[in-house]
């Protein structure tokens, strides 16, 4: 299986962060980790870059949805980059594309969340 890298910055007061590889059932409990260190060290914002994913499956869309479900109880402002292509498209099949914020690049994204503190 090909490891999950995770990656986190700051951008402004937005904490970003961005798994790289494939997010699957081997995989998943790498990126709720990731997300949970990363939604701890959110101060009102937060985005998830998944340019790098070159493949989820549903545990990874769970463990998106989990982010989603914990940032809304913490008050955390949280939108996702994903450009059209693969994802974007799993994204809509599933029908994620109409509960989560999703922008095309990095810039949109911590627009739409920034001012949320």
């Amino acid at each position: 299986p090909v490891d999950l890298k995770i990656s986190q910055r700051r951008v402004g007061t937005t904490v970003l962060v961005a798994p790289e590889g494939e997010v699957d059932l081997a995989s998943s409990d790498q990126l709720r980790e990731g997300l949970i260190a990363a939604e701890a060290a959110a101060d009102g914002s937060m985005v998830v870059d998944l340019r790098g994913v070159g493949f989820i499956d549903s545990t990874g869309i769970g463990e998106l949805v989990g982010c989603h479900r914990r940032c809304k109880e913490a008050e955390v402002a949280l939108a996702f980059v994903v450009p059209d292509g693969t994802i974007r498209k799993i994204l809509h099949v599933t029908g994620m594309d109409a509960v989560f914020d999703l922008h095309n690049g990095e810039v949109a994204a911590v627009a739409s969340v920034s001012g949320h503190e």
